[in-house]
């Protein structure tokens, strides 16, 4: 009898264990509160030809924020755009642009970055100018989060749009109490630019750029969330080019789960007495 019950007590404790460690992990899972929030901005400019180019100028829009060229929180200074095989210079006022029909943003006018050369060579991958300006913050709340529901107000987008009529994101269904979710936005837009040059009828152009931005933060042990917005820009030629021209692009937001600050578990982490 007694070994009957040894057995019994053997066989029993370690599943009761088992199922404690279970139930406790479960638990803690839900308890985690969201932590470690960041916020990203990526921005590009490439341009690529098959053939060498003569006689260049262009103007092309820049991202722009609080009537200023930014990539996020970086402030776009001519350094970071300087090459050795072009001048280059930002500018408000390009000769001959048009913004009638233009997407009005007050208090937020269009910068260009001007680059001129007398001739230039393509590498090996056809690019013959570049520049990357990528960005990474930590912060210590979600309230300093940016805004990637509208972006167009309130973060840096490349300004001016032609005919451009911006959408209200729609609430969508969320899979999580504690986070919302939105239909995600993504418009046609037409950018102006300006490209004059030289080249032989086999030369093919291209001229693109986007920015983007993005929220980051993980929850319970290997979940994370992220949303984000973007704005792009490409124009393609075949032969030479003369003035201005309309460059193809996509304009997109509210794109991911957004933390639901009335929620107890967001509560907690932006509460004063929250630990950060």
């Amino acid at each position: 009898m007694i070994n009957m019950w040894n057995r019994i007590v053997y066989v029993a404790v370690p599943v009761l264990l088992i199922g404690l460690l279970v139930l406790a992990a479960g638990c803690s899972e839900f308890s985690i509160e969201p932590r470690m929030f960041s916020t990203s901005f990526s921005y590009d400019l490439g341009i690529t030809s098959t053939e060498p180019l003569s006689n260049v100028t262009l103007y092309l829009p820049l991202p722009v924020k609080n009537g200023k060229p930014m990539a996020g929180p970086v402030i776009l200074t001519q350094q970071y755009f300087e090459n050795e095989n072009f001048s280059v210079e930002l500018v408000q006022a390009p000769p001959g642009i048009n913004l009638s029909g233009m997407y009005p943003v007050a208090d937020n006018q269009p910068w260009f970055l001007k680059i001129k050369a007398a001739q230039v060579f393509p590498d090996n991958h056809n690019a013959i100018f570049r520049v990357s300006v990528d960005n990474f913050t930590r912060t210590n709340s979600p309230l300093q989060f940016i805004e990637t529901r509208y972006p167009l107000d309130n973060e840096s987008v490349f300004l001016p749009k032609r005919d451009f009529q911006p959408l209200v994101p729609a609430p969508a269904d969320s899979l999580s109490l504690h986070s919302l979710q939105y239909s995600p936005i993504l418009i046609s837009q037409e950018i102006p630019i300006y490209i004059e040059y030289t080249a032989s009828p086999a030369a093919r152009v291209k001229v693109s750029s986007s920015i983007r931005g993005g929220n980051f933060w993980k929850e319970r042990y290997d979940e994370s969330g992220y949303n984000s917005y973007s704005d792009y820009y490409s124009w393609t030629n075949w032969d030479e080019s003369q003035g201005w021209q309309t460059a193809k692009g996509k304009f997109g937001y509210a794109d991911g789960p957004y933390p639901n600050l009335s929620h107890p578990v967001w509560q907690a982490v932006i509460s004063p007495t929250a630990t950060q």
